[in-house]
């Protein structure tokens, strides 16, 4: 019988990433699936594409500021298969010709465990860029650093205009680890965020 399981959950990741459900007592979890929610009704391909994806990152709300030199933060979730294992967290940093200030949600797919594990490494990735404005989910055309991870954002406020090189550093904290370790001080042992 768990070999069937294993057998449908290889064939359709969907039914796995279908079956996860937020925490409700975790508010980083609500926001990521009301965040998920908001790019489903904008982009229709967009949850095709989250079901055929190994698993995701979900940043309800990415904060980023230039003027010539850009930076940026945010903490959002990761769910594997549709189980939560974690949280993680974005630093931005990039120069050129930039300024503005803009919040975003971004989700980022990947296609499969290679992948992910190396984005649960925390290497930080040099990626050139261009962008503007945005009121629609779009798909990320900034060289981000692996073709087989597929980057959304959808803007929720501000106004930026880039046309630079930066770095992404990621750090991934397991679930296992929340009572131990906080994500910067952001998410508390109630799974509460303080930003």
């Amino acid at each position: 019988m768990k070999l069937a399981l294993v057998i449908v959950g290889l064939i359709f990741p969907a039914l796995l990433l279908a079956d996860w459900q937020p925490d409700p007592d975790d508010e980083l979890q609500v926001l990521g699936e009301a965040t998920l929610e908001l790019f489903r009704q904008a982009d229709e391909e967009f949850a095709g594409k989250l079901d055929e994806a190994h698993a995701f990152a979900v940043f309800p709300k990415l904060k980023r500021s230039a003027l010539l030199v850009g930076w940026g933060r945010g903490h959002g979730i990761l769910v594997e298969q549709g189980e939560f294992t974690g949280y993680v967290r974005q630093r931005r940093l990039s120069i050129g010709f930039q300024f503005g200030h803009q919040t975003q949600g971004q989700v980022l797919l990947f296609e499969d465990a290679e992948i992910l594990e190396f984005f649960k490494s925390g290497r930080t990735e040099f990626t050139p860029q261009a962008s503007a404005h945005s009121k629609k989910p779009r798909r990320a055309k900034d060289g981000s650093f692996s073709p087989r991870v597929a980057v959304y954002s959808l803007s929720q406020s501000g106004l930026s205009i880039e046309a630079a090189v930066g770095a992404s550093k990621y750090r991934f904290q397991p679930v296992e680890d929340k009572d131990e370790q906080v994500v910067s001080g952001t998410v508390d042992e109630g799974g509460k965020t303080a930003d």
